[in-house]
């Protein structure tokens, strides 16, 4: 494993559980939270993962790979937690906070783990020319 992988694999962890212990405090929907946290920490991974192996071989293919994380992290939203929340007719504040904080958290650090990668990958490049 890389150790630029694993150290994303372990921020996003922590990020996720700090994220997860604060905010199971205001919610009482505790199962369909981890079940919430559990999904973003795996799309996460899955995200992270699909776009460098993109930049690093395939970079024409680089919108496509990160559209296709977009349409993914939609699709949990649509198939999974959508018919749970509109259950009662209508999706409650709080009940798209259950799916809206983690997708957030999961979504900043991997934006900040692939700039990183990627300026890292330029000049690494750059001084190989």
């Amino acid at each position: 494993m890389d150790r630029r992988f694993f150290r994303y694999l372990v921020l996003l962890g922590a990020f996720l559980a700090v994220g997860f212990f604060l905010q199971k405090k205001i919610t009482d929907q505790i199962p369909l939270l981890l079940a919430s946290y559990k999904w973003h920490f795996l799309l996460g991974l899955f995200s992270y993962s699909l776009l460098r192996w993109t930049y690093q071989k395939k970079r024409a293919w680089l919108t496509y790979a990160y559209t296709a994380t977009v349409v993914a992290k939609l699709a949990v939203y649509f198939i999974y937690f959508r018919p749970v929340f509109n259950q009662n007719g209508a999706v409650e504040k709080t009940e798209f906070m259950v799916f809206f904080i983690p997708y957030s958290i999961a979504l900043f650090l991997e934006i900040a783990a692939i700039a990183i990668d990627f300026k890292d990958f330029n000049q690494k490049e750059n001084r190989s020319k």
